[in-house]
């Protein structure tokens, strides 16, 4: 917990201003377009990468231990697939992979916040992430959630059986980091590969 205090504090000092281009990203593995949103963060001075690519869609290549809402296909063309936590780490593009904690901080700091942004960066917000309640489903296969909740894999490993998690709720703009189980599945973004 106070790693991800450090890094948002972090990601507060430094971020300040962005401007923001659409585009997309065909996945050669299986040919699906996903559209994408490039966060081009004000130049700093420190010549880091200052540039962001996030898929704008949740990620749906069809990799083991992942699998539809309720296991039909009309939920992975609306919310993509769910994923393990494993499952995740290896099914992002080459050249692309599951956000940090980091990663998500600095975004919701573009936006005001874990406070503020929530509203920001979902379905039809102006951040055009349009993250979803896409649900999740349980280690013993109950699905949950769907249409209320969106829970959203961070790459930060908790503990051995636990990794962190992005969550959103219907009905409010706050955004929460909480941890999940590995085995649970959830929805995964992607986004390019940068050095901070």
């Amino acid at each position: 917990m106070l790693k991800n205090i450090i890094s948002f504090v972090f990601v507060l000092l430094f971020v300040s201003g962005f401007t923001q281009e659409l585009g997309t990203f065909t996945d050669s593995r299986d040919g699906y377009s996903y559209k994408t949103v490039t966060f081009k963060l004000d130049d700093d001075g420190s010549g880091l990468d200052r540039q962001r690519i996030w898929f704008a869609e949740n990620l749906r290549y069809n990799a083991n231990d992942s699998h539809c809402y309720r296991d039909l296909e009309p939920y992975c063309e609306k919310f993509g697939r769910l994923y393990t936590y494993t499952s995740a780490l290896e099914s992002c593009p080459e050249g692309w992979r599951v956000p940090t904690a980091t990663d998500w901080f600095e975004l919701f700091a573009l936006y005001g916040g874990i406070h503020k942004a929530g509203n920001i960066i979902k379905e039809d917000g102006e951040s055009n992430l349009n993250l979803q309640y896409a649900g999740f489903t349980r280690p013993d296969g109950h699905f949950h959630g769907v249409g209320i909740e969106g829970y959203y894999w961070d790459s930060e490993e908790v503990s051995a059986k636990d990794s962190g998690l992005i969550i959103i709720h219907d009905g409010t703009g706050e955004i929460y980091h909480g941890k999940s189980g590995k085995t649970t599945r959830n929805a995964t973004r992607c986004i390019k590969n940068h050095e901070y």
